[in-house]
């Protein structure tokens, strides 16, 4: 087992990775927070397939039930006391090392450790959500976790770890500026479609800003009838920018197809 140590040197080229990673991780933080209201569930869902290196279908799952899903509530749980410093990026990085370095090769210890050092990132208030965390190691991540197991060295397993992370937060940050632009483009087309009394650019913008949508819900919230939410969220659903998920008649339930195909990238 490996222990946590109680303090680090770190170097420049640590101390650059940790800054490195910090930048992307607050660019990502505000995207997020200048989204749509989806789009924080939304990143945990696209973490949590990644993790378990999942599909669109696990996608489809986690968005019915919101089960498996990290939360910032389980961050609050989640405390390694033993090590200290400033840097919550480095206690991260640290706490995720402790996980993987006794199996570095295993997908379950790499997923363990995905899964702790998104949870640490929000417990030291580095995000607001586990949105990443670095969830598959490359070779020279794995190598440098098995420098931690033989001999303690710590150093090159920060400076790794802080660069894929990075690459983690910058990768999420452009996929979801991307689909921003996908939702925006969609609200001009639903705003474009000339019908009396046409209500699907308001349900558009509901079905945008909500993880799931039922008519019921959508109707109470817009003070409009059932049938006129039901049928504009067909006609959506034939545009293509609804998703129905349960394949039921009845009791159904839509997801934006941008925010599920977000959810469910890779």
């Amino acid at each position: 087992m490996i222990t946590i140590p109680h303090d680090i040197d770190i170097g420049p080229e640590q101390l650059k990775a940790v800054e490195l990673a910090a930048t992307a991780c607050g660019r990502l933080a505000a995207t997020v927070e200048s989204a749509a209201g989806a789009a924080s569930v939304v990143l945990l869902v696209r973490h949590a397939v990644r993790v378990h290196d999942g599909t669109a279908e696990l996608a489809t799952e986690l968005l019915l039930t919101r089960e498996s899903i990290p939360t910032a509530a389980d961050a609050a749980e989640f405390a390694h006391d033993e090590f200290k410093h400033p840097s919550n990026i480095l206690r991260a990085a640290v706490i995720a090392g402790t996980v993987v370095a006794a199996a570095p090769a295993s997908a379950d210890a790499q997923r363990d450790a995905a899964l702790a050092g998104a949870l640490a990132l929000v417990h030291g208030g580095t995000l607001p959500a586990p949105w990443v965390a670095p969830w598959q190691l490359d070779a020279a991540a794995r190598s440098a976790a098995v420098q931690i197991d033989r001999s303690a060295a710590w150093g090159e397993w920060i400076r790794v770890w802080c660069h894929l992370l990075a690459r983690e937060a910058g990768t999420t940050e452009r996929a979801l500026r991307s689909a921003a632009a996908q939702l925006e483009a969609e609200r001009v087309d639903a705003r474009a479609q000339h019908r009396v009394g046409g209500t699907d650019a308001e349900v558009l913008v509901w079905l945008q800003t909500h993880l799931t949508f039922t008519i019921r819900a959508a109707s109470e919230s817009l003070g409009l009838t059932r049938p006129t939410v039901g049928t504009a969220i067909e006609r959506l659903e034939l545009l293509g920018f609804a998703t129905e998920l349960t394949g039921r008649r009845r009791d159904r339930i839509w997801v934006s197809s941008t925010l599920l195909a977000l959810a469910g990238s890779r």
